[in-house]
């Protein structure tokens, strides 16, 4: 079951590279009306964030200061000034179009302007990754197909609901090729895999929904960024939405994060191949209450681990794989639990899931796990 070095579809666009650098804070447009020395700072993006990759998204926020530094209250105008390189959109989110320099304009509603620019190239996926065999046991299928619209990638194949604004579930293969040294993206955007018909997501989606909710919340990778870092379009395909749900910070940094360094370090360390799915279930209302993204109950996840390039024609007995399952609360106050406290059986996952999970794994290997 070895698998054939990393190559691209025609579903992925190219990624680029490139160095954000903050110009002309204040000044580099016309002064302010009232004859004042306001000026514009900028957030979102920073200098130590690796680059946009072309084709991808960023959000972009500005803030304007009077003479003494103190922030005054305003609203924002966008400009590309540079169209043909990125556009932005009036929410501020950028989207890079072309290799080259790109520079945004904002203005504050007493006239004040500030200018930052984005630098964008071409980037390239790794080489040395190993992509394959992303539903090896089985895709997963429930009793009602009409939500699942199945995306396939190198990376991984997800089923996305748009009803939902997320996936049903996410299933890849993990094993050492595939880490690198690359800096995480950073560049949360709709997927391009997707129907123009299913609602256009954007980071904007996601901005200010812990304010909105009352807890912080984290836009909750499914596929870790880290696990795909053997090149920079590798990195890049993780920030999808498809790819992503709306996570407490204390379920994401905290046990979750644990669950991932640990099935990571398997395939990283340990020289183990990590077949995993995880996907989310529940309703806690939608980011915002705009109706788009639903906020997720529970979110699970399984994972069967073998020895490096085996795989469904090396499971002969239940001693041939480790099979690890857990379901974890959505909620805030559990950043320092043991991701064990949360393990369980598959069943107990297709149960809350509705999904059949590990369907083509021999009779018997999964009872009571």
């Amino acid at each position: 079951m070895r698998r054939t070095p990393h190559r691209r579809t025609a579903l992925l666009l190219a990624a680029g590279l490139a160095l954000a650098a903050l110009t002309s804070c204040g000044g580099s447009g016309p002064a302010s009306p009232t004859g004042s020395s306001a000026y514009l700072t900028f957030s979102g993006r920073t200098s130590a964030d690796p680059p946009l990759p072309v084709g991808f998204e960023d959000q972009l926020f500005a803030t304007e200061h009077d003479a003494s530094g103190g922030t005054l209250t305003t609203t924002f105008t966008w400009d590309a000034v540079t169209p043909n390189v990125a556009t932005i959109d009036s929410d501020g989110v950028m989207h890079a179009l072309a290799p080259g320099t790109a520079t945004f304009r904002a203005t504050a509603s007493d006239g004040t302007t500030g200018t930052y620019a984005l630098a964008t190239a071409t980037a390239t996926a790794g080489t040395t990754a190993q992509y394959g065999n992303n539903t090896e046991f089985g895709e997963p299928t429930d009793s009602d197909s009409t939500d699942d619209y199945i995306v396939s990638r190198p990376e991984y194949t997800l089923s996305y609901n748009p009803t939902r604004g997320e996936p049903n579930w996410v299933s890849y293969d993990l094993d050492a090729s595939q880490f690198g040294s690359r800096e995480r993206c950073d560049c949360f955007t709709f997927d391009p895999a997707l129907p123009a018909t299913f609602t256009h997501l954007t980071t904007e989606d996601y901005t200010g929904s812990s304010a909105a909710a009352g807890y912080p919340i984290d836009r909750g990778h499914m596929v870790r960024s880290y696990d795909r870092t053997s090149g920079a379009l590798d990195n890049a395909t993780t920030y999808y939405l498809s790819n992503i749900v709306p996570q407490t910070a204390d379920l994401n940094q905290g046990p979750w994060a644990s669950l991932e360094s640990y099935l990571g370090d398997l395939a990283q360390s340990q020289d183990k191949e990590v077949y995993i799915i995880a996907g989310a279930t529940g309703d806690k209302g939608t980011l915002k209450g705009e109706g788009k993204v639903v906020i997720p109950t529970e979110l699970w996840k399984v994972a069967v681990v073998m020895p490096r390039d085996e795989g469904l024609t090396d499971v002969q007995s239940p001693s041939d794989v480790q099979i690890v399952a857990v379901i974890m609360p959505n909620q805030t106050g559990i950043r320092s639990v043991d991701w064990h406290t949360y393990e369980t059986t598959v069943a107990a996952v297709e149960t809350s899931s509705g999904y059949d999970l590990l369907s083509k794994l021999p009779a018997g290997i999964l009872a009571g796990r």
